[in-house]
């Protein structure tokens, strides 16, 4: 007979700041993440911008309230740097740095990994 016992881990998520205003309450305070795909269609597709691509990313399953900060980073064979353009409670928008093509982001299968940090009350 084995007995296992556990432990709930004990976590706390302090927001300091947030883009567009005051932090909200210590227990609204949520950490949200995923991946938008390369190969994505529809809204969330890599589309042309000016010179370079850009993308529009889905956060509505993460519930915020307000508007969140925002980190990405790109995962893939030779993928270009890129900023946050666009911040909203349920979606964001990036654009690359450098001249680049959908068909370069999409061939070099750059990947948006994301991670958004907010209040969802």
């Amino acid at each position: 007979l084995t007995v296992m016992l556990t432990v709930p881990a004990l976590s706390e998520l302090k927001i300091v700041s947030t883009p567009y205003g005051r932090p909200g309450p210590a227990p609204c305070a949520l950490t949200c993440s995923g991946v938008s795909t390369y190969d994505e269609t529809g809204y969330n597709k890599w589309i042309t911008e000016g010179k370079g691509a850009g993308k529009y990313v889905d956060i509505s399953e993460c519930g915020f309230s307000t508007i969140p900060a925002v980190t990405v980073t790109l995962k893939g064979f030779t993928c270009p740097s890129t900023y946050i353009y666009y911040l909203h409670e349920e979606w964001f928008g990036l654009f690359t740095v450098e001249d680049a093509t959908v068909f370069e982001m999409k061939s070099n299968q750059c990947d948006v990994f994301w991670t958004a940090t907010g209040f969802n009350c």
